[in-house]
């Protein structure tokens, strides 16, 4: 039974070519790998370690998948690629690498209820540079104006899967309806029975008749309803 030592000497001599990883080359297929993230244009990537078993020629690749995120935003990560070296052989390889990011980080500073609009006030923001995460933003601005998914706790990082767009028709509105078919446009005034954003399905009123239809969300203050909805209107 072969050992790991006399295994990679089998492999290295049974593979044409094969040699040492060179560091430039790598470098490159990862900042190549950067690249296709664009949120990552301002990233500082430092290559710590390397595979240190031959391989044959051929072109390195690494993907965002084979990324294994670090233990903190300051420590290394190792990062698994390959070599292909034909349509038929690929080669393992890994690079322990520190990637960084500068970013703003946003905290609240007080609690956030869920569905409630965010304001500037209730927000503290941060420069950090690290391991880029859930966490980072462009800035303060991609948080105002959004209303929270959750309930948000003061000294919170605040990342996306904690917020949603603001509702484009809030509850008690008035908006205005669209009917349409083959042959007519019609639009008349209703009242919002509930907070929808775009795309989102809620029973609107008519002032007039008070009865009630699902409409669909397509605007500001704006919504459609269909023929489907008009014969299962509730009174």
């Amino acid at each position: 039974m072969l050992t790991l030592p006399l295994f990679l000497l089998f492999l290295a001599q049974e593979a044409p070519g094969s040699q040492p990883l060179d560091r430039e080359t790598v470098m490159r297929a990862l900042r190549k790998a950067v690249a296709a993230r664009p949120d990552l244009a301002d990233a500082k990537i430092e290559i710590v370690d390397l595979s240190r078993f031959p391989v044959p020629t051929g072109e390195i690749e690494f993907e965002w998948k084979g990324l294994t995120p670090p233990a903190t935003g300051q420590s290394a990560a190792r990062w698994r690629g390959l070599v292909r070296h034909d349509a038929e052989h690929v080669f393992s390889i890994w690079a322990v690498v520190r990637l960084t990011v500068p970013c703003k980080r946003i905290f609240a500073i007080q609690s956030i209820r869920p569905d409630e609009l965010i304001t500037a006030s209730q927000l503290h923001e941060e420069s950090y540079e690290g391991f880029p995460t859930e966490s980072c933003h462009n800035g303060i601005a991609e948080v105002i104006g959004k209303v929270a998914a959750r309930a948000i706790s003061p000294n919170m990082p605040i990342v996306p899967a904690m917020l949603a767009p603001r509702a484009s028709v809030l509850k008690g509105d008035q908006a205005v309806a669209e009917y349409r078919d083959d042959s007519v446009t019609v639009s008349l005034p209703v009242i919002a029975e509930r907070s929808g954003r775009i795309g989102e399905i809620i029973p609107v009123r008519n002032p007039s008749s008070q009865k009630t239809v699902f409409a669909r969300v397509t605007g500001e203050r704006r919504v459609l309803i269909d023929e489907g909805s008009l014969s299962k209107d509730k009174r």
